[in-house]
């Protein structure tokens, strides 16, 4: 800990933590070496290990602190708005038409807007969007997903 406030006196950006290659005990070891080093310094930090499960915890946990240390940056932009509400969204019906196609490759359009429970005219203009973009194709009234 005398090295991590040393480096932060001299005016370091940030700090490296490295454990090196750590098989067992990894996940406990970065855990412990960052809340340790969290209460001394307050530097952003950059994490080191060969073992990517490990590297990958430790990133985990760090987000996990800057979420409570910061506030979120994209509420100041001014292109931020909040996502609209999942169900009943055009997004909602998108992914239950997606997941029906990705369970049954190629279904009649007709009996998959059946299926998925919403004015025929939202999923096919639903529908007719998938297909612009290309997540989906037709050929006569059959759908499927991608170029099939």
């Amino acid at each position: 800990m005398e090295m991590a406030k040393h480096e932060e006196k001299v005016g370091i950006d940030y700090l490296d933590l490295n454990i090196g290659p750590s098989r067992k005990a990894g996940q406990e070891i970065m855990d412990w070496i960052v809340k340790l080093v969290q209460g001394v310094v307050n530097k952003p930090m950059s994490l080191d290990t060969t073992n990517p499960r490990v590297w990958y915890w430790a990133l985990m946990d760090y987000g996990s602190a800057l979420k409570n240390a910061i506030p979120n940056p994209n509420r100041r932009s001014a292109h931020y708005t909040k996502q609209s509400k999942f169900v009943g969204s055009d997004r909602q019906i998108r992914g239950m038409i997606l997941r029906s196609l990705v369970t049954n490759p190629q279904q009649d359009e007709k009996e998959l807007v059946r299926s998925i429970s919403v004015s025929e005219e939202r999923a096919h203009r639903v529908i007719d969007r998938l297909a612009k973009e290309g997540f989906i194709s037709r050929n006569g009234t059959t759908l499927m997903i991608g170029d099939s």
